[in-house]
């Protein structure tokens, strides 16, 4: 069977089975393998050209420090194809400069698309900055929310329906890029297509000055590698390049290690947290919200501390010092007693979550007698002096 041996399909959106070009059609699913074995190697130019045989391309680009070497050569070869920007809402000014200078340069077809549902301020306002938060799964959907989503919505609106997708992709970018194929199958059936996969760096940088490309204007400003504004930075003197991306702990932007898939946003440690002691009221006489996380056994009793410090919180009268009370359920991992323990790295319970007035910070104090001299502080600090 010949890779390239077969007429070009042009259809509205996806044909039926029966009249799929090979590369599409899933009844061929050993057809992918042979086309990554013949074109492990092939030039650029050449995996473009067979991307534009098989049927409807698209291609999206993040227009960062070295975008304009795909938009260069697949502008040549298919022009006027789609060119997908999604805008986060967060790309530096620069990027949005860059982009514009490339349309008019290169005679791009843009198609710029954000998520019109997830606005940046929504997403705030009801999930936090997910950037700041450290747990893979607030990358993942910030990654979800302000790119996958908006991509995939933007295919799906494209006419005729691409039915292939090429990306800048580059195997040194990332160890999981490292290992990446030419052409892949996605979720949603369409293919990506990595013509730039195998370039390094210098094969990217001659082409730039044989072509005359402009450079990203924060190239200048010592960045080697730019996304949103938040999760980029300059390089430092002797580091790793991609530690300048989403401060290091993260390689991957949220679009090309998985295909866009919508899905159900999925709660973090820090949103469950958030969520959960949120309501919890500050006390006026105590100037502090507190929120009580009590474990519950697997035979429903309350733990042995648990019914001693409840028994301390009504012989002090203390009780109503408290605002929220939340189970630690052994049995249900997805309890909010359970996840508070997880966000706040405690091992036992009962435990107090505490916030004072005028903060936005939330801490533990495990110990009831720590607690209660806390608080009692402030109250007598509150008490009117005596003339």
């Amino acid at each position: 069977m010949d890779p390239q041996g077969f007429p070009q399909v042009v259809t509205k959106g996806f044909p039926q089975v029966a009249t799929l070009h090979p590369a599409l059609n899933p009844a061929f699913p050993d057809y992918i393998s042979e086309v990554n074995t013949v074109h492990d190697n092939s030039s650029p130019e050449v995996m473009i050209e067979w991307a534009a045989s098989v049927g409807p391309v698209a291609m999206s680009s993040s227009f960062g420090m070295q975008a304009s070497v795909l938009l260069h050569l697949a502008s040549q070869i298919i022009p006027g194809l789609p060119v997908i920007m999604v805008d986060t809402g967060y790309l530096p000014r620069e990027t949005y400069l860059y982009a514009e200078e490339l349309k008019e340069l290169l005679n791009l077809n843009l198609v710029v698309v954000s998520n019109t549902q997830w606005s940046p301020a929504r997403m705030e306002a009801i999930y936090g900055r997910l950037w700041e938060q450290d747990e893979a799964d607030a990358h993942k959907l910030y990654g979800q929310m302000r790119k996958a989503e908006p991509l995939a919505t933007a295919l799906d609106g494209l006419e005729p329906g691409p039915q292939l997708l090429l990306s800048g992709v580059r195997s040194s970018q990332t160890k999981a890029r490292a290992n990446m194929k030419r052409v892949s199958r996605q979720r949603d059936g369409r293919l990506k297509v990595l013509p730039i996969l195998r370039m390094s760096d210098s094969e990217v940088e001659n082409y730039m000055q044989d072509h005359n490309l402009p450079r990203h204007p924060l190239t200048a400003a010592g960045y080697v590698t730019v996304g949103d504004w938040h999760s980029s930075r300059p390089l430092k003197e002797g580091e790793d390049p991609r530690g300048t991306r989403f401060g290091g702990k993260f390689e991957e932007c949220g679009l090309h290690v998985e295909a866009p898939e919508v899905v159900q946003p999925k709660e973090t440690l820090k949103m469950a947290m958030e969520r959960i002691v949120g309501e919890t009221p500050v006390n006026e006489t105590t100037g502090f919200a507190t929120h009580l996380v009590k474990k519950r056994m697997e035979d429903g009793s309350w733990c042995k501390k648990c019914n001693d410090v409840a028994a301390k919180l009504e012989q002090d009268g203390t009780a109503e010092w408290v605002g929220n009370v939340s189970i630690a359920d052994i049995t249900d991992a997805d309890s909010d007693g359970i996840k508070l323990a997880k966000h706040f790295q405690e091992e036992k319970a009962p435990f107090f979550v505490v916030r004072e007035a005028g903060s936005k910070e939330w801490h533990v104090i495990y110990s009831y007698g720590m607690w209660k001299s806390k608080l009692k502080k402030n109250v007598q600090a509150q008490l009117p002096v005596t003339p």
